[in-house]
């Protein structure tokens, strides 16, 4: 059995601090396990020691970035699916459950909105086979929460037509927080500015044309696919 060194739980903290940072900055494929064990000034030995490999450190950087985000965004599906069983539960009230608990993720975190905003937009532009399994399923129940929500509150809006407009919100909440410019800010302003603003684009795509919805079936426009 290995021995536990004195201070192993300070180097792998601080590997795992240094490598979300760099990670944050310069994405999944564009950091090395030198470029971290460098700026933890750690030999290479210690990935191996303390993670098992590079994907093992990646693994656990993708958990610690994620832990309080998905939490809260399952208790609060949770409650939504139990206050409105069976009805149509508000728009915005949705949307807030699946994407707004990244602003309390970063405060319960105690990282800098600079850090974890970015790091958690890297990890949504990952594909699937990049993600730790747990985590991808984690991402899939929630996301499918999220789907049966607003089927119900978009109705007649299909699921596939829903489907893809998530998709593409979260395409777009990803490249915001990895958006040098937007990133940038969160210097200056938090991201639950960033956020806010984000969630009323996000309410505004997921509403357009659902007024016409009705009416355009019964127009004679209906009948071709353009």
């Amino acid at each position: 059995m290995r021995k536990a060194q004195p201070n192993e739980s300070e180097t792998k903290k601080r590997m795992l601090k240094v490598a979300s940072a760099l990670l944050a900055k310069h994405g999944f494929d564009g950091v090395s396990v030198r470029d971290v064990t460098h700026a933890a000034k750690v030999n290479v030995a210690a990935v191996n020691y303390h993670f098992g490999s590079r994907d093992g450190l990646m693994a656990r950087v993708m958990e610690e970035a994620l832990r309080y985000f998905n939490e809260e965004r399952m208790a609060r599906l949770e409650g939504l699916e139990k206050r409105f069983a069976g009805k149509s539960a508000p728009l915005e009230e949705v949307l807030e459950a699946w994407l707004k608990p990244l602003v309390s993720a970063v405060q319960r975190s105690g990282w800098k909105d600079a850090q974890l905003a970015p790091l958690i937009g890297r990890i949504l532009t990952l594909p699937a086979d990049k993600v730790p399994a747990e985590i991808y399923q984690t991402h899939e129940g929630i996301d499918e929460r999220v789907r049966r929500l607003l089927s119900k509150t978009l109705s007649p809006r299909s699921v596939g037509e829903i489907s893809w407009r998530m998709h593409a919100l979260l395409g777009a909440l990803a490249h915001t927080l990895v958006s040098p410019t937007v990133s940038g800010l969160l210097d200056h302003a938090s991201v639950e500015v960033v956020m806010g603003r984000f969630l009323k684009f996000a309410a505004a795509a997921m509403r357009e044309g659902a007024d016409s919805a009705t009416q355009a079936k019964n127009s004679p426009q209906a009948t071709f696919d353009f």
